[in-house]
C-alpha cells in the first residue's frame, strides 16, 4: 500500500506539531496533528487533540490499514459529527471549546461504564445545539440510521428537560454537561 500523503510526515507543515493546555490541570502537552488524544503527563486525565481532522478516514478505501483502530465507525461518526458542530457554530469558538470538553468528560466517563459509546459520544457532541431538525439532519448526514438517530434525540431532549429518557447514557452525557458548567462558572473573590 502506497504511504498517505496525510500521515506521511514528509508532506507534514511546521503547526502539524502543536501545543495545547490540559483542560483539566493547564499543563502544555504536545500533540501531533494524527494524535486523537493523549494522558496528560501530569494529572493523567485524555485530553482529546483539539485539531484532529482524519476526514480523509470517513472516505478512503484503506482507512483501516492506515489508521488501525482509529478507524472504527463510532471515532469515523465521532470525527464526523464534530466537523459538522463546528460547521454549526462557525465562528463561535467558546462553544466549539464547550462542546469538545463535553465530548471528552462523556468519553472518560463512558469508558468505566457499560454503555453505548455511540449514543454517548453523539449526544455530547450535539448537545450545546438546541435546534433539533438540524441535529437530525447531522446524524442523517453522518449515515446514523434513523432508530440510533430518535435516541441519540431523546437523551438531548432530556438533558434540555431534565425529565424522560432515564439511560446510562443520558445520565453520563448529563454529568459531562456538569462537569464543563462547574469548571466554567468563574470563581468570585470574597469581597463579592
Amino acid at each position: 500500500m502506497p504511504r498517505c500523503p496525510g500521515q506521511d510526515q514528509r508532506f507534514w507543515k511546521p503547526d502539524d506539531i502543536f501545543e495545547t493546555q490540559c483542560p483539566h490541570c493547564g499543563v502544555s502537552i504536545e500533540f501531533w496533528k494524527d494524535e486523537p488524544s493523549l494522558k496528560c503527563p501530569t494529572c493523567k486525565k485524555l485530553v482529546v487533540n483539539p485539531k484532529l481532522d482524519l476526514g480523509c478516514a470517513t472516505w478512503c478505501q484503506h482507512a483501516e490499514q492506515c489508521l488501525g483502530t482509529m478507524s472504527s465507525n463510532d471515532d469515523i461518526l465521532c470525527k464526523r459529527l464534530i466537523r459538522e458542530a463546528k460547521e454549526f457554530f462557525g465562528r463561535d469558538q467558546q462553544r466549539i471549546d464547550r462542546m469538545l470538553r463535553v465530548f471528552q468528560h462523556a468519553q472518560e466517563i463512558a469508558s468505566t461504564e457499560e454503555a453505548d459509546s455511540r449514543l454517548v459520544n453523539a449526544a455530547a457532541i450535539l448537545s450545546d445545539i438546541e435546534d433539533a431538525p438540524a441535529c437530525k439532519e447531522m446524524l442523517f448526514r453522518c449515515g446514523v440510521d434513523d432508530a440510533v438517530a430518535e435516541r441519540i434525540g431523546r437523551i438531548i431532549a432530556t438533558l434540555r428537560r431534565g425529565d424522560g429518557d432515564d439511560s446510562l447514557e443520558a445520565r453520563i452525557v448529563s454529568v459531562a454537561i456538569g462537569r464543563v458548567k462547574k469548571n466554567d462558572t468563574p470563581a468570585h473573590g470574597a469581597g463579592d
